[in-house]
């Protein structure tokens, strides 16, 4: 044999005996790709489609390597790979990297952007652009660790480092700090909290919550007084409180870390310092890395695809079999149709279902849609109402132009995503790719009066030239500037839409692995109203909630025939560490006994159990409805029955309405509601005003300026939520701001009389207010 013979690999490839000749970064990207196309199926492509693809890679990675990013992406895709290959589930992509054709022949992501026309390129790579692209990643929460211990075994430890990110002090946290220090009661602390102001981000009053919470709520000033010493979390927020490690952000570096960059360490407490290392951030945000152009990696742990995996390993599926599903599976849009969207990615929070019930999708793209549709621009603005009617036929859209039909026709004639923005100023202004990607900025970011101004001129300029009337191109400028302020990523929508679409595929076509999954992810403390949710939702398609069983139950959920078994750890008062004790001592027993049944009396056996908790084990069990699946439902239901015999003698309205009789579409009338509060949202028209368009607010414009706030409910019934907005005319507000904020929502009920507005919003104004304390809460 000669020196060059071949030798067999484990995995039964074959490779030379002789170390690898070195390929240099550009060779070894072109030939990923290669292998990605064979990979991908795409040699069996014919004619004008195989050339139309064979363009789009030849123009990607021109502009890859024209910038130099073929490490950045090699590193990535290797990664991922690996990744995927070592069944560690991956996203299907994140951000604008959905929309780049090598990435999804790299593995780097699962969306092929070709079947999506909204998906531009030049969106994550821009010629006029320095900056590294941005890939994000969604890993297994509970296996990203191997993802970072893979670079590490590859590049070093000394290469290979979290980043940093600084936490800041913000009302409860302040407050829980402050009281920990000077011994202020936790139940003073809560009494405090139940009164607190919440606020968005963009809120220019977004730090000064415990402030505002009790110039407006004498209760809460009236704590301060009993306790002074909680002055010091009003100064706390807004301030800095510390430093940690990232929760995505990885960096990869060419040399030694500490060459430039310190980095943190973080052991356990030990007399000489050199207790376990717990964690290391190098010492850069986010920022500084993009600033110092730093090979960043954002890779997060997603909490669905950690159930995604579980699901999985209970079907017996793999992840390229899951990746490879088709998006067609009417199934699937039945489900969403029905609005079965509980532990569906992103679809259960309270403005996705309301949206999603109304659009009732019926194809891939609507269901991308509904993530962009179900934000605070669109269901403010109107375009998600729009939208809406356009598509179940209740509106003829304004034909403006051929060109803006055509780039609007998916989404029912309404500008969506920002990438139908770059498309608009380009086909029909003629703007460069630097033009376009600054209208979007300036637009979004309000920026630059008289720079946008020289653009308006310039897209009507250039719309003339294609013989586009003056008002025409007017209207649709105007069109554009309404847009601007709230069009959503295309690419992010698709790639979470695919995320949806999996969860959706899982749970209508494996409904017990699926929902076995969730309640696996989300039994914490944290996820309480979550997992209620997804057991409501169980009862409701008659699937059977078994509670704990002493000689059959894991540590968790488990599945049991037709039936859903609970694990050990939902008794209250048994963690992680006591069930494996115990499943330890009955594993001990069955392998050694003759008689293996089990009661719970017998965990007596075991190390720190004592019968205070065998006793709470039993009387958990022994419940009828020991999760309280059924507790809203029965409350609502003995409250109506109450308040339909003594309404009249107690001056109540009957509660005729549910949130399912209260329509989204636009239809006013009268409505009496009950539920319970799950959000309250004061509302303050002169800071409102202030933070959505950077203008103070005239008195003198204002229909009764007396009144400044009003507060906006969320409540929710055993069909779901509803929004409850208590308007400031008349002092309406005033008037019931006491029974809002002194009500405790874990006990009392909201029964409201209100009419809803000739509006697409589900959603009533409230005239009457009442909140009533159940008598077992007593």
């Amino acid at each position: 044999m000669t020196k060059t013979a071949l030798r067999r690999r484990r995995n039964g490839s074959t490779s030379l005996s002789h170390p690898p000749r070195r390929v240099d970064s550009r060779t070894l990207l072109n030939s990923w790709v290669r292998q990605g196309w064979k990979y991908r199926g795409l040699g069996r492509l014919r004619g004008e489609e195989r050339e139309k693809y064979l363009t789009r890679v030849k123009y990607e990675l021109e502009l890859i390597l024209l910038k130099g990013f073929e490490d950045y992406f090699l590193v990535i895709s290797d990664m991922v790979r690996w990744s995927k290959d070592n069944g560690i589930p991956v996203g299907p992509a994140r951000g604008s990297a959905a929309a780049s054709l090598v990435c999804w022949l790299l593995r780097i992501t699962e969306v092929n952007p070709m079947l999506f026309p909204n998906l531009i390129f030049e969106r994550f790579i821009d010629i006029n652009r320095h900056d590294l692209p941005d890939v994000d990643l969604d890993f297994d929460d509970d296996l990203r660790y191997r993802v970072r211990e893979y670079l590490v075994g590859k590049y070093g430890a000394e290469r290979v480092g979290n980043i940093g990110t600084f936490t800041m002090y913000r009302g409860k946290n302040s407050l829980d700090d402050v009281a920990r220090v000077y011994n202020v009661p936790v139940s003073a602390v809560e009494e405090i909290k139940g009164g607190l102001l919440e606020r968005s981000s963009g809120d220019l009053r977004y730090g000064q919550t415990i402030e505002d919470s009790r110039s407006l709520f004498p209760k809460v000033e009236a704590v301060f007084h009993r306790y002074p010493d909680l002055e010091n979390a009003q100064r706390l927020e807004g301030n800095l409180k510390g430093f940690s490690v990232h929760a995505a952000g990885l960096v990869v570096a060419n040399g030694k870390l500490t060459d430039n960059l310190a980095v943190y360490t973080r052991r356990e407490p030990s007399k000489d310092g050199t207790g376990k290392l717990i964690g290391t951030a190098l010492s850069i945000d986010k920022y500084d890395a993009e600033y110092l152009n730093v090979l960043k990696i954002d890779a997060l742990g997603l909490t669905t695809m950690g159930l995604i995996r579980i699901a999985l390993g209970i079907i017996g599926m793999t992840l390229e079999e899951l990746y490879a599903v088709p998006l067609d599976d009417q199934k699937v849009y039945e489900g969403f149709r029905r609005n079965e969207v509980i532990g569906i990615f992103q679809f259960d929070g309270r403005a996705m279902r309301s949206v999603n019930r109304e659009v009732k999708p019926d194809t891939f793209a609507e269901v991308c849609d509904i993530n962009a549709l179900a934000r605070p621009g669109p269901l403010h603005s109107g375009a998600a109402a729009e939208y809406i009617m356009a598509k179940h036929g209740k509106k003829i859209v304004e034909q403006l132009h051929p060109v803006v039909s055509d780039i609007t026709a998916h989404t029912n004639g309404q500008i969506v995503y920002q990438e139908q923005i770059l498309r608009v100023v380009r086909e029909l202004g003629g703007f460069s790719w630097e033009e376009a990607a600054l209208v979007r900025k300036l637009i979004s970011k309000k920026q630059g009066e008289q720079a946008f101004n020289r653009l308006q001129s310039k897209f009507m300029d250039g719309a003339s030239t294609l013989g586009v009337r003056e008002t025409v191109a007017a209207k649709v400028w105007k069109q554009l500037v309404t847009a601007g302020a709230y069009a959503f990523n295309a690419a992010h929508c698709v790639s979470y839409g695919m995320l949806a679409y999996w969860c959706m595929w899982l749970k209508q076509n494996h409904p017990l692995a699926f929902y076995c999954a969730s309640l696996q992810k989300f039994s914490g403390p944290n996820h309480k109203e979550k997992a209620l949710d997804i057991l409501k939702e169980c009862a409701a398609k008659g699937i059977k909630v078994l509670p704990p069983h002493p000689l059959e139950s894991s540590a968790q959920w488990s599945i049991k025939g037709d039936a859903l078994l609970a694990g050990l750890v939902q008794v209250p008062g048994i963690g992680a560490t006591t069930a494996e004790a115990m499943l330890a001592w009955r594993e001990e027993v069955q392998r050694t006994a003759l008689d293996t049944r089990v009661e719970w009396e017998d965990y007596l056996e075991v190390k720190g159990i004592g019968p205070g908790t065998i006793k709470k084990v039993t009387e958990f069990c022994a419940q009828d409805d020991p999760f309280g699946v059924y507790t809203l439902a029965r409350q609502l239901a003995a409250i109506r029955w109450w308040i339909g015999k003594n309404g009249d003698r107690a001056h109540l309205p009957f509660p005729a309405s549910r949130s399912e009789d209260v329509p989204y579409e636009a239809k006013p009338g009268e409505h009496v509601w009950v539920g319970r509060v799950v959000n309250r949202n004061l509302k303050d028209i002169y800071e409102l005003h202030r933070s959505r368009t950077g203008e103070e607010l005239d008195p003198k414009k204002v229909k009764e300026p007396q009144y400044v706030n009003y507060v906006v409910i969320t409540g929710e019934d055993e069909t779901g939520p509803l929004v409850v907005t208590v308007h400031r005319y008349g002092g309406l507000y005033e008037k019931f701001k006491e029974d809002i904020w002194d009500m405790d929502p874990k006990k009392d009920l909201l029964l409201v009389r209100g009419y809803k507005r000739s509006e697409y919003r589900r959603a009533i104004y409230a005239t009457e207010l009442y909140v009533l304390t159940p008598k077992e809460s007593n």
